[in-house]
């Protein structure tokens, strides 16, 4: 994939997760389109081929769904196993907005189990 994408991929890479997981992080050149908003007239504007999608990891099944829902529009589709967190721990680049800034309730639990799993790019 990471090869693929370094040489000008012949598919349209699409992140299925939620846009506040995507901007934590998500794979360079990938589209972001929650798998319940892949529709007829939205993926009408790609041109036709392959999609490859993800979504979070290997607990996640919004690939899957995505997936699903391309095919049901008769469109080719494969799935990234792995998701994010393959593609993170394999050690591949990631783009990502700054994480949030701490609130209040941060300084009472240090570190928020959100705001550590959007520093990774895992939230889905």
């Amino acid at each position: 994939m990471h090869e693929a994408l370094l040489h000008g991929p012949d598919f349209v890479l699409i992140d299925v997760r939620s846009p506040q997981a995507y901007a934590c992080a998500h794979i360079p050149g990938a589209l972001n389109i929650p798998h319940a908003k892949i529709i007829g007239s939205r993926m009408a504007h790609y041109p036709p081929g392959l999609f490859v999608v993800y979504c979070a990891g290997p607990h996640c099944n919004g690939a899957q769904r995505g997936a699903i829902r391309l095919a049901r529009l008769g469109l080719p589709v494969k799935l990234m196993i792995g998701g994010m967190t393959g593609w993170l721990d394999e050690g591949l680049p990631s783009r990502a907005r700054p994480p949030p800034q701490p609130s209040a309730a941060d300084s009472l639990t240090r570190k928020s189990p959100r705001r550590a799993r959007c520093a990774r790019g895992i939230i889905g």
